[in-house]
């Protein structure tokens, strides 16, 4: 295919896109559009590519995937080289053991479906996965070990006919997930595939050209526009892809449609300047190496790092691209590339044994905890020190706690008597009420679900299950007879209308069914990142004391929901519990106990932090029980 200067100018807005994006500046709130952007693109140049060699009875699968082994590989495995180094020296275990599982999964180009499954509400943060924009790597991979075979067989047929029917299934099959299966539309290729088809519809055969220069001239203006509406008003909140990845898609169909024939628009004349071609010839390594930079400076100090910072970070990310793609993408591109074919697939073979090996090392020693001073290694434990059942207990479908799944606190073979419900603040509370019940003799149930507070009637789009839960759970507890229910959630984090509205109608509707209700107050939150944080300033002799939170801030951001509190306990009777008592004894809230760190994140507690909290829970815990007894 003739070489068209006006692409790489694209490649130059999708990579500056994704790049902006990700350092934070809110401008760009859709940047992740840029990767869509690229689909289109290599959609396009790969199927022309293998469209022409088909044509001229050249193709050959070997030299295909030689070709994408001298365009992929060089810049990846040293992005991933410089990445395991750097992670080495300073990633916690339980990060560097996850990062070990990426790097295997990128070598086998399976990096979207590991990141697909690692989904939910308590997986690792993006600022832990340096490899996390690898997925689209994978996805594209994934698409070129089929799509050539498929062009092979539809050339006896009607190849246009077949990838237009092919881009319809996937687009639908796209439209229907993304509401209910989110993560899979995002990650996986068959959801993503239409992306690359829709390029590959514009390679298949001559299309139209348009002739008249004002229409020419109009499209490519909207295409564009398309393109930049996406970037500057997607948001993280719209539903993505879907029909959403229409808008920049079609854009970039629309530009490289009119970048074809004799005449061009004059904004595919504009993509030709050589400043923004350049740009776009390191797009793939500027793609590669702006995000594991971004991670470890984001990663390596309590919160989020200054604008400044960011800019510093991106202007980095230039230069190791423009060096990148100089003296590692170049000498390997095309068939006289420095190694001969043998000898790259040898090349190749070793360099991947070798980053399986290290990403096993990771993986199988639980992320090298002895690189570490013990002290460091404790703290960072914190960041798995959840409650052992919490995969069994929490979350679970409404369906099973209808049919008894909830799981028991306390002693077991008894008739549970209490129920701790809420969101996922309720669920890290399970280690303090099982000490607390055994003591007690007493049993009770644990009905917990993610996002999603105790309130009865609330319906978040974005938890479709919350409803359903919290009704099942209501219905259950007249059923078995349940006579102290303790609420608890993130109750600061939800919007306050709601609270106002649906937490009385709760409280109420549990009194007059005979229980004794007892709300319990979220935890002091903490600005960074918790136990990461905690381990990592010790690891660097940084001083702990600001890592606190301050008691008066947390006061404040508890104001209006302990006014709400206030209301109930008057209009009710409701108990109170406040964990603020335990953490918050002095100016500063408590963050570490022991040397063991009390948070599991910024805002959960750990098993530790949970258990200290058990002896101050236990007299309203007491108060609770005896109420129903007495009654």
């Amino acid at each position: 295919m003739k070489y068209r200067a006006d692409i790489d100018g694209l490649r130059a807005i999708a990579v500056a896109a994704v790049v902006l994006f990700h350092a934070g500046f809110p401008i760009f709130s859709g940047g992740y559009v840029g990767v869509d952007v690229f689909f289109v693109i290599s959609g396009y140049l790969i199927t022309g590519l293998i469209a022409a060699e088909i044509r001229d009875g050249g193709f050959s699968l070997l030299t295909f995937y030689e070709r994408r082994v001298r365009r992929i590989f060089p810049a990846l495995f040293t992005v991933l080289i410089a990445s395991c180094l750097i992670a080495f020296g300073l990633f916690l275990p339980g990060t560097f053991e996850d990062f070990g599982t990426s790097v295997v999964a990128t070598v086998f180009f399976a990096a979207n479906f590991l990141f697909w499954r690692d989904t939910g509400y308590f997986a690792a943060p993006p600022d832990e996965k340096p490899l996390l924009h690898t997925w689209s790597l994978a996805v594209e991979e994934q698409f070129y070990l089929v799509w050539p075979l498929l062009l092979l067989v539809l050339r006896f047929a009607r190849p246009r006919a077949w990838t237009l029917l092919l881009l319809a299934g996937s687009f639908a099959a796209s439209a229907w997930a993304v509401n209910r299966h989110p993560d899979a539309a995002f990650y996986l290729p068959h959801l993503r595939a239409w992306e690359l088809l829709l390029g590959a519809v514009l390679a298949i055969g001559p299309m139209p050209t348009i002739n008249r220069a004002w229409l020419r001239e109009l499209c490519a203006l909207v295409g564009l526009g398309m393109i930049l509406w996406s970037v500057l008003f997607y948001t993280e909140q719209t539903t993505f892809p879907g029909p959403a990845a229409l808008l920049p898609c079609l854009g970039t169909a629309l530009l490289i449609h009119c970048g074809t024939g004799r005449e061009v628009a004059t904004i595919n004349r504009a993509l030709s300047w050589k400043p923004i071609v350049a740009v776009g010839l390191i797009s793939y390594s500027l793609y590669l190496w702006h995000w594991p930079l971004m991670v470890f400076a984001r990663y390596s100090v309590p919160g989020e790092p200054s604008q400044l910072v960011m800019v510093g970070i991106v202007a980095l990310s230039i230069v190791l691209a423009a060096l990148s793609w100089r003296f590692v993408e170049q000498p390997f591109r095309g068939r006289r590339g420095i190694l001969r074919r043998p000898a790259l697939f040898r090349a190749a073979g070793a360099a991947s044994v070798a980053l399986l090996t290290a990403g096993g090392i990771m993986m199988y020693t639980g992320g090298l905890p002895q690189r570490l001073p013990s002290e460091v290694v404790t703290l960072a434990a914190g960041r798995n020190d959840f409650a052992p059942d919490r995969s069994r207990c929490h979350s679970i479908d409404p369906v099973k706690a209808r049919d008894g799944g909830l799981c028991v606190i306390g002693p077991e073979g008894q008739k549970p008597s209490f129920l701790l419900w809420g969101d996922s603040h309720a669920s890290v509370l399970q280690p303090a009420f099982q000490a607390i019940a055994t003591d007690a003799g007493v049993a009770g149930w644990h009905a917990s679900h993610s996002a999603c507070p105790p309130l009865v009637g609330l319906v978040r789009p974005q938890r479709p299950k919350c409803r359903w839960f919290n009704d099942v759970i209501l219905r259950l507890i007249p059923k078995n007879d349940i006579d102290t229910v303790f609420l608890a959630a993130r109750w600061a984090g939800y919007r306050r209308p709601a609270l106002e509205r649906y937490l009385p109608e709760t409280i109420r509707t549990l009194t007059e069914l005979g229980v004794t209700v007892v709300l319990i107050e979220p935890v002091p939150e903490l600005w960074h990142a918790g136990p990461r944080d905690l381990a990592l300033a010790v690891l660097f002799g940084r001083p702990m004391e600001p890592l606190s939170t301050r008691k008066s801030d947390h006061e404040h951001r508890m104001a209006e929901v302990r006014r709400l509190f206030d209301r109930m306990e008057a209009e009710f009777g409701a108990i109170r519990i406040d964990p603020a008592a335990t953490l918050c004894p002095a100016a500063l809230c408590r963050v570490t106990d022991a040397g063991r760190s009390l948070y599991a994140d910024s805002h959960h507690l750990s098993q530790v932090g949970a258990l200290l909290l058990a002896e101050s829970l236990a007299p309203a815990f007491s108060e609770a029980i005896n109420t129903n007894a007495h009654h």
